[in-house]
């Protein structure tokens, strides 16, 4: 049940989190507090989501894990891009492609398994990771495995055209 009292200590609560937490990125301007902190804001809402499922787990409740997956995985990318000064966003901007993807995922796994929700987690991470692919081809490595991909996938395609049908 939801108490005014309980509620206002957690708004005060937040609001001194974020006071304290602007004015030790503007004292040490150099720890990039602000850049590791915001994910947060996103993350646990997104955590929050997925263990109200997890403490009462029923088929009717799994949709609180779409928007779960979806927050926990961009949350946790932030972090991630946070930790690292944004400098991996150029490859890994496939897993904003491939967040709803874990959500949907997630509501298959824990929900009815309805099989027409893998067709777009399928879609999805289909083209979440040929994207991944393509921007890690700019690398020469990733180059190689992006050919060697598309070679193979290639060959798979042939085979089916002149496989004979019975």
């Amino acid at each position: 049940m939801y108490n005014s009292r309980n509620g206002s200590l957690w708004v005060s609560l937040v609001l001194i989190f974020l006071g304290v937490t602007i004015l030790l990125g503007v004292i040490f301007p150099g720890m990039k507090v602000l850049a590791l902190i915001w994910p947060l804001f996103i993350l646990i809402p997104g955590i929050a989501f997925e263990l109200s499922f997890f403490q009462r787990p029923t088929p009717i409740r799994a949709g609180l894990l779409v928007p779960g997956g979806i927050l926990c995985t961009i949350g946790l990318l932030f972090l991630f891009l946070g930790f690292t000064d944004y400098s991996y966003m150029a490859f890994l901007w496939p897993v904003f492609i491939l967040a709803p993807a874990v959500g949907l995922f997630q509501l298959y796994l824990f929900g009815m398994r309805i099989p027409a929700l893998m067709i777009p987690v399928s879609i999805l991470s289909i083209i979440s990771a040929f994207f991944f692919m393509l921007s890690m081809s700019s690398t020469a490595p990733g180059a190689l495995v992006f050919g060697a991909f598309l070679i193979f996938i290639g060959i798979i395609i042939l085979s089916g055209v002149f496989r004979k049908k019975y």
